[in-house]
């Protein structure tokens, strides 16, 4: 029933019109959320529709000269525990960092988006992941260092956004 709900969000929550309206007002830009259960099997494997939204989203924007940014909005086992990442276990701090096996999926799929869109021109950017609470320091910026170099491997162009939560200090300084 959770998954018929949710396929029914997911098929109405944004049609053709709503491109054609954020035209009109003269946007170029669109970042998309997305979450890991819709592209992942319990195992960590791809699903056979992993991309089948996505695809259609990008195409639909495409055909108007929009661009996408693609924003990681719920990483495997949540990077911040809120309802918006899609696991509320683990309340303002999620189970994405020091779990190795959603580590692990995370980079995965970050490898498999990358790849299929890496020489795809109306792709904007890939927001690594949105609101990035649970973890601060060093175990957030070397998990960062390592979905950037992940994401590098596979397409080498595209822009990269690395959000900090909430403030921009939150982030290493550039040099470091």
């Amino acid at each position: 029933t959770a998954w018929e709900l949710f396929n029914l969000f997911q098929d109405t929550y944004w049609q053709e019109s709503d491109f054609d309206r954020i035209k009109a007002e003269g946007m170029n830009v669109i970042r998309l959320p997305f979450t890991y259960f819709e592209m992942l099997n319990d195992d960590g494997s791809l699903k056979t529709t992993a991309f089948e939204r996505m695809d259609w989203f990008i195409n639909e924007a495409e055909k108007r000269a929009l661009y996408i940014i693609l924003d990681m909005h719920g990483a495997p086992g949540s990077q911040n525990g809120k309802d918006h990442s899609g696991d509320t276990r683990f309340p303002d701090v999620g189970n994405l960092y020091g779990n190795a096996e959603n580590m692990d999926r995370t980079v995965f799929l970050w490898e498999r988006i990358a790849e299929r869109y890496k020489d795809h021109p109306w792709i904007a950017g890939y927001d690594l992941l949105n609101e990035p609470g649970g973890a601060s320091g060093t175990e957030q910026f070397d998990f960062y260092d390592r979905l950037y170099r992940a994401v590098r491997r596979k397409d080498p162009d595209h822009i990269i956004i690395i959000e900090a939560i909430w403030d921009p200090m939150d982030l290493p300084h550039p040099d470091l």
